[in-house]
């Protein structure tokens, strides 16, 4: 048969729309097994670092083609956003006047507070220091009644303490980083972070000091809304992240 003018522009259509179909079957198979699609995770601070980021390794080394979004946020904008459906999972804490009937909660780890300054502060070598050495110092913290930040005024207290009179609040960690590189400022933050900007692979030139009293947080939790199924990558990435944990 010899195609006319109109056949050979069907056909033409025809095998583009063939190979459109083998595409989609493949990312049909790509969603059901997990290897393909799109997950939206939220963390804190501590636990996007320690946890969040290595479980995101290994799920872009098992299946390059997923699009994983990551956001650091403070736990009660996680918890709305969870139920909003910006995100499928979080590492946060359930906020004060949030019904914990609407999360599925695995419980998590506690945050480790380290207090952070560079690394030729005159206190950076300092060892077994008490928190009320610490008070003239100028601070940069968290807005008041973020975790963190009630810890350390709680240790401030427990310890008989005068509070930190010179503080910047800011939840940019840009900010903090920049701070602390220029002037004698201390800065209170997750070990996980901690650990990061202290070592060689930042060289961000910080130390944590060595502060007696320990800054413990209250656990965090791998949090999912409880009336949302979780779509296969989804699952993959809270599999991982609990074995992180």
């Amino acid at each position: 048969m010899e195609p006319t003018l109109i056949g050979r522009a069907l056909a033409r259509r025809a095998r583009g729309l063939e190979q459109e179909m083998r595409d989609l079957a493949a990312e049909v198979d790509q969603l059901r097994s997990g290897r393909g699609g799109v997950v939206r995770v939220g963390a804190v601070t501590g636990a996007s670092v320690g946890y969040v980021v290595p479980a995101i390794r290994q799920l872009k080394a098992a299946a390059p083609d997923v699009e994983v979004y990551v956001d650091v946020e403070p736990s009660d904008v996680l918890a709305r956003g969870l139920l909003a459906g910006v995100y499928d999972l979080a590492l946060g804490r359930i906020p004060p006047g949030m019904d914990p009937r609407e999360f599925d909660a695995v419980p998590g780890r506690p945050e480790i507070v380290d207090l952070v300054v560079r690394r030729d502060h005159p206190m950076a070598s300092a060892r077994r220091l008490e928190l009320a050495e610490l008070t003239p110092y100028d601070w940069v913290m968290q807005s008041p009644g973020a975790p963190i930040r009630v810890a350390v005024e709680t240790a401030f207290v427990d310890a008989g303490a005068r509070l930190p009179r010179s503080i910047l609040n800011t939840p940019s960690l840009l900010v903090m980083i920049a701070l602390l590189s220029s002037s004698t400022a201390i800065a209170a933050m997750a070990r996980e972070m901690s650990d990061l900007l202290s070592g060689p692979e930042v060289g961000a030139r910080l130390a944590p000091l060595a502060v007696r009293e320990e800054i413990v947080v209250a656990p965090y939790h791998m949090l999912t809304a409880r009336r949302r199924r979780l779509s296969p990558v989804a699952e993959r990435l809270r599999a991982l992240v609990l074995d992180e944990l």
